[in-house]
């Protein structure tokens, strides 16, 4: 009961952790900070300089690496799309770290990134170490973070060529092909409105990512990259024993009856 002379205190609803339409509408380099600022990558940085050790140092490793995340939240398709925004905008080189004093100097070539990127993709275990602390600390922040899971596969598609079964090394001496990847296909089928059945095919070189996401916030719990041809049934199986081994408290807040499948496909090799 309110005392008279006073009025009843206003609830206040509690607002979500954030929008995407809030991130959406930061500038870009804004953007970029941000993510910068969030990835728990010391570790990760810490093992490519030790690698690196007393090796020539003409692109630092910390300025590097914020350059392939800003490739990331940019979108740019290739590694010379973002060489070639590196040397346009100088206000992201000095974001990424990179010496601006050098200029255009400053920006590495293509066969250096290239090369970065390939000493990155070596620690694939400490970026899923990376991976697992934001999860983990969604999940602290979060109490119904977990609660409704829904599992997808995309395809990847490879810029190298398709490789062809009677392909050798020497056919290809400028690497420019895919050894890893593989021809995979995806089955569309539904009915429409007047009953009639429908199908698309989609056929693509490369690989195929598999994700398990939290639906309401639309942010990963587990992520899986296979090449093309590979089953997603037996994938998302192996993803559950993976999230069950690493994050057992979010399948605890998700009920199976929760699980949602997103767009039922089947692939063939």
């Amino acid at each position: 009961m309110h005392k008279a002379g006073r009025g009843a205190m206003a609830t206040i609803a509690q607002k979500t952790l954030f929008g995407w339409d809030q991130i959406e509408a930061l500038g870009d380099l804004k953007r970029l900070k941000l993510a910068l600022e969030n990835l728990p990558d010391e570790m990760l940085m810490k093992t490519l300089e030790q690698v690196r050790d007393r090796g020539r140092d003409d692109y630092p490793i910390r300025a590097m690496w914020n350059a392939l995340i800003s490739g990331v939240v940019f979108q740019h398709p290739t590694v010379e799309a973002l060489l070639r925004e590196l040397r346009r905008n100088a206000q992201l080189r000095q974001v990424c770290g990179f010496e601006v004093a050098k200029g255009l100097e400053a920006v590495p070539n293509s066969w250096a990134f290239s090369r970065f990127l390939s000493r990155v993709m070596a620690h694939q275990d400490v970026i899923q170490q990376m991976f697992d602390t934001l999860v983990d600390g969604l999940t602290e922040l979060l109490p119904d973070y977990g609660q409704s899971l829904a599992m997808d596969g995309k395809a990847l598609a490879s810029y190298a060529r398709g490789k062809r079964e009677d392909a050798t090394a020497k056919e290809d001496p400028g690497r420019r092909r895919d050894s890893d990847g593989e021809w995979g296909v995806h089955e569309y089928r539904g009915t429409h409105e007047d009953g009639t059945p429908w199908q698309t095919i989609k056929k693509w070189f490369g690989y195929s990512i598999h994700l398990v996401v939290d639906s309401r916030y639309e942010l990963p719990v587990g992520f899986s990259v296979t090449r093309a041809a590979a089953s997603e049934v037996v994938e998302a199986h192996r993803m559950l024993d993976r999230l069950e081994e690493r994050h057992p408290e979010l399948l605890e807040r998700c009920p199976a009856r929760r699980w949602q499948p997103i767009g039922p496909t089947t692939i063939r090799s």
